[in-house]
């Protein structure tokens, strides 16, 4: 079939057409049928030459971008302050991203929503030669120890000198007071917290409190033990008690004379502590008895005993003559050795009986 050149003349009438094999076109006067190219035409193919010229339906080629020939103008309008990413999960395309999300992204906390500066609520930073603004340095209290002469100077401090936990030396008594209230123009408002010297006086006051030193009651006539209790002074020896002849009852931690006429007869007490001592001296030579009651008993250093209870009891000899020499000033002294029912002769300067 002949094709289509440049001495071919495709007049007005002339109608151009393609089929499957090709282009061709018809003359509308002669209705010859002329080949112009050969080859169907698709979206996939475009026309071009072989080698001899000849225009010829070809296969497109492949068309690629070459890098970095993209530009910014050429990538879709965003918002001001966008940041583009992505947040949902995997790979997918480019997304716009909330200041929400970056933080996330970013692990960043709420301090990155906090503005620096000096004020509450605000991020200080450091200053110039590394130091903090002087605005937000609180104000440190500090712990001041004034002399004073005396206790008036002491009450005419002012408040600017000292303030509450702030303390003052008095150089005339050597004592320190700290002060616990606002106003140290009042003595309430400072407590005693040292002395150089420990009195009365201190105990008193309040310093150093009896009750917490021992239990009983402290006053002059008591001292504080080493038990921790405070008991009677003692003098040195115990009270010295002159028996009457009509005779009594003894009581421990005691001592008596036996100084008349007729013997006495004394009874020992119903209640006595371990330990407790009776001492009996005889001055004229009339003699003395000393009785037991119910469940008491008196023993003597050879092992030797009273009868037990009522009937038992000591004595020294009547003065009839032949023994005043060995009854007058014989003395005599029991100590209890079971609490309220037992006692033991420990000394004697005579002769005594007992039953």
């Amino acid at each position: 079939m002949p094709q289509a050149s440049a001495n071919n003349f495709i007049h007005s009438d002339t109608v151009i057409f393609g089929t499957d094999s090709g282009i061709h076109y018809r003359d509308s006067i002669t209705g010859k049928l002329t080949f112009l190219v050969s080859g169907a035409a698709n979206a996939l193919r475009f026309l071009a030459t072989d080698a001899a010229g000849v225009p010829i339906w070809t296969a497109s080629p492949a068309f690629t971008l070459a890098d970095n020939q993209v530009t910014f103008q050429k990538i879709q309008n965003i918002s001001s302050q966008t940041i583009l990413g992505r947040n949902t999960a995997g790979v997918g395309n480019v997304e716009a991203l909330t200041a929400v999300q970056l933080r996330t992204i970013l692990g960043l906390g709420t301090a990155a929503l906090v503005a620096t500066g000096n004020l509450s609520g605000q991020i200080p930073l450091l200053e110039a030669g590394n130091v903090l603004n002087a605005s937000v340095i609180p104000a440190l209290r500090s712990h001041e120890f004034v002399q004073v002469a005396n206790a008036a100077a002491r009450l005419a401090l002012t408040t600017t000198q000292v303030q509450p936990g702030d303390e003052a030396f008095e150089t005339d008594t050597s004592r320190t007071f700290k002060l616990i209230a606002a106003d140290p123009s009042l003595s309430g408002s400072w407590v005693l917290v040292s002395d150089a010297v420990l009195d009365a006086a201190d105990i008193q006051s309040g310093v150093f409190s009896p009750s917490r030193l021992g239990t009983g009651t402290a006053n002059s006539g008591t001292v504080l033990f080493g038990d921790g209790t405070y008991k009677a002074s003692p003098s040195g020896k115990d009270p010295l008690t002159v028996l009457a002849s009509t005779g009594g009852t003894l009581a421990g931690n005691n001592r008596y004379f036996a100084n008349h006429t007729v013997r006495s007869s004394n009874a020992l007490p119903a209640t006595a502590a371990q330990g407790d001592v009776i001492e009996i001296t005889d001055i004229l030579g009339n003699g003395f008895r000393i009785t037991q009651t119910t469940g008491q008993r008196i023993f003597l250093p050879t092992g030797e005993g009273t009868t037990l209870g009522v009937s038992g009891f000591i004595e020294n000899p009547l003065g009839d003559g032949i023994t005043t020499a060995l009854s007058k000033h014989c003395r005599v002294r029991l100590e209890c050795i079971i609490a309220n029912t037992t006692w033991l002769l420990t000394d004697q300067s005579a002769i005594v009986n007992y039953v």
